[in-house]
């Protein structure tokens, strides 16, 4: 008769223990820095980011780091805030703002300006940190003029941020510099334009 109270304690301290497992953290990314010196004047045709795709295996909830060629580490509690097209589109635009002239862009949502302007859309094939914390980003871009959507520009960047540190964290933070770099690059295309 003694076993059955110890089973019954045995159960409610591993139920106990499951609850007391680590919450679920939630990440977002963050506008970074120009490299440079923003450039004065403005811009004949404001730009205006209208998309950013992702691979497949990084449009999840979770977080996605290369833990060796060919795999992937599926986070278990890190967690983007929101869908990662999303973020990184909201970032890019916001980056991109930062480097060019006053009223050379467009909130991505806002509706098109009376006034022509150029679209940008970029494929992300590459995304994400290694479990050493050095992120690569591979992304195409196309920006794009005039409603008949003629090909201003198409460029190929690949982007590798040093680690700030092997940590979540530091993932987080090199996918948010990535972003920033790639913002340089299409600033200073797009403004030779």
């Amino acid at each position: 008769m003694q076993a059955r109270p110890i089973f019954t304690l045995g159960l409610l301290a591993l139920a106990l223990a499951a609850c007391a497992s680590k919450p679920t953290q939630f990440h977002t990314l963050d506008p970074s820095p120009p490299a440079g010196a923003v450039a004065g004047g403005s811009m004949a045709l404001p730009i205006q980011v209208d998309s950013v795709t992702l691979p497949p295996e990084l449009d999840r909830p979770e977080l996605v780091r290369r833990s060796g060629p060919g795999n992937l580490d599926v986070a278990d509690i890190d967690r983007w805030a929101g869908p990662l097209d999303q973020i990184a589109r909201q970032v890019l635009a916001t980056d991109l703002a930062e480097r060019l002239p006053a009223g050379a862009t467009v909130p991505p949502d806002d509706p098109a300006p009376p006034s022509k302007r150029r679209g940008l859309d970029v494929e992300i094939e590459r995304f994400d940190g290694d479990l050493g914390g050095r992120v690569t980003l591979i992304a195409h871009w196309t920006l794009l003029e005039g409603s008949a959507a003629r090909t201003a520009l198409r460029r190929e960047e690949h982007i590798d941020i040093p680690a700030a540190s092997a940590d979540i964290g530091g993932t987080v933070s090199g996918m948010s510099r990535a972003l920033g770099v790639l913002a340089d690059r299409i600033a200073a295309a797009a403004r030779s334009v």
